[in-house]
């Protein structure tokens, strides 16, 4: 529940949908690296990345 108040406050527009809140936060886990399929590695954008 904590962890959805918080997205909320960043992301109002949550409140409208049905999204689920699947796993806690963590310092492990991310997102990026997690939809490419990589449970290995740790991807982070740089600066660089920015479009």
């Amino acid at each position: 529940m904590e962890e959805a108040i918080h997205l909320e406050l960043r992301y109002p527009n949550l409140a409208r949908t049905q999204y689920t809140v699947t796993s806690p936060r963590s310092q492990e886990y991310n997102c990026f690296a997690w939809v490419a399929g990589d449970r290995e590695r740790w991807w982070q954008p740089t600066p660089s990345d920015k479009i």
